[in-house]
């Protein structure tokens, strides 16, 4: 047994192939070495395993080249005070880009995500979909075995349905650009990210009924018992049947990604027909939230001006207090027209996800005419103008960086 073994835990079980398993096993000891040997482990309180990989859903795919892993392996990096926040944000974002050039290249494509926190951040995290799987799923890898002690208890039913809205949004943000797949290795990644998107539909219908489901596999059962409970739901999305078919397979190739795909000619319905559903999800929370007789994605823009005026003034400064004098600020940046436009409605996070529903409800021929350059107007920062594949991802980079960077 070498040292790293001495020092580290036992590493679970993280996707349902055996050879598949070995491999990432081998990935994810050489990401904690390397975290440890780089940082140091003087700085370091505790390295934890969340996401899929925490709950043995990994989605790995074994290549004429090798095994590659669908998604991210992300690990929660504990750091030790004091914590200079910036400095460790930037550290660990190097470190992830290193990790990624490194650990990945040696054989297949692997992108390792470490994201900073501190011990306070454990104590202080609020009900969450996030809270409620780290609680109930994390795996602790190196150092102390306490730290999910710190995380209070979370029930299903704590998790706030804002949170299960804002999931949708997520995952409509991710397949923004929705231009083709370029080679077959892309399509791969897209067809992956469409699963994503599908499983998630039900996750958020889930956890804002307070069912979460955590585990990808009973999601389309018991989004259909929700259904048989809450006829207002089956009602509000187009196709009910065809939908919770498609979280079953979808569920069936995340957690077997070398099974049949869908075929690339398929794509395209395939998308639009998600970004329906998830539309339709979205007004059908929204209603329940902010109020609306109105169903469907017609109700949208009155549904949006509800979203955005939700947040109160303390939580807009902040947002936009942590928007402006954060180190990695996103190009291009804020202007001070923007600020002073933008600044009283809402937050930058909520004028975003405000944006992502605008675009895809635009896209699918659901807005009136003008929407595109009216987007501008209630941007954080500067779109161009005329091209619908350009503002999407723009759109989609701000989003972007907002989740990174939060």
């Amino acid at each position: 047994m070498n040292d790293l073994q001495q020092r580290t835990r036992p590493i679970p079980r993280l996707c349902g192939d055996t050879e598949g398993d070995a491999w990432l096993r081998d990935k994810l000891s050489a990401a904690i070495e390397f975290l440890l040997e780089e940082f140091g482990e003087e700085h370091l309180e505790a390295v934890l395993l969340v996401g899929s990989g925490s709950r043995g859903e990994a989605s790995v795919l074994k290549t004429p080249h090798g095994h590659r892993l669908l998604g991210d392996l992300d690990l929660l990096v504990i750091a030790r005070q004091p914590l200079r926040w910036r400095a460790l944000r930037r550290r660990m974002h190097d470190l992830s880009s290193a990790a990624t050039a490194g650990i990945g290249a040696e054989g297949a494509p692997l992108t390792i995500e470490y994201g900073p926190a501190g011990l306070s951040y454990l104590r202080n995290l609020q009900p969450s979909i996030f809270s409620f799987d780290l609680s109930h799923h994390a795996v602790v890898l190196w150092q102390r075995s306490d730290v999910l002690d710190m995380v209070q208890p979370i029930d299903v039913g704590a998790i706030p349905r804002i949170d299960a809205l804002h999931l949708l949004m997520n995952r409509l943000a991710e397949i923004l650009p929705s231009e083709p797949p370029p080679s077959p290795e892309a399509s791969v990644e897209w067809s992956y990210q469409l699963d994503k998107v599908a499983l998630d539909l039900a996750g958020s219908a889930l956890a804002f009924a307070g069912r979460h489901e955590s585990h990808y596999r009973g999601r389309a059962q018991a989004l259909a018992a929700l259904m048989d409970d809450d006829p207002s739901l089956r009602q509000s999305v187009s196709d009910p049947e065809r939908l919770l078919s498609s979280i079953e397979k979808a569920a069936e190739f995340k957690l077997n990604p070398g099974g049949e795909r869908r075929a690339a000619s398929e794509a395209s319905g395939t998308v639009q027909q998600l970004k329906r559903w998830a539309l339709e999800l979205w007004s059908w929370e929204a209603r329940q939230l902010f109020g609306g007789a109105a169903r469907g994605v017609s109700a949208i823009p009155d549904l949006l001006r509800a979203y955005v005026a939700h947040e109160g003034p303390q939580r807009r400064v902040r947002g936009w207090v942590k928007f402006v004098l954060h180190p990695l600020r996103p190009p291009p940046a804020a202007t001070w027209s923007a600020l002073g436009r933008c600044g009283l409605r809402s937050s930058p996070q909520s004028l975003a996800f405000a944006l992502i529903i605008s675009m895809h409800a635009g896209l699918l021929g659901e807005s009136e005419p003008g929407w595109l350059e009216a987007l501008a107007v209630d941007s954080p920062v500067p779109l161009s103008s005329g091209s619908e594949a350009r503002v999407s991802r723009e759109i989609a980079e701000l989003w972007r960086w907002l989740v990174r960077n939060n």
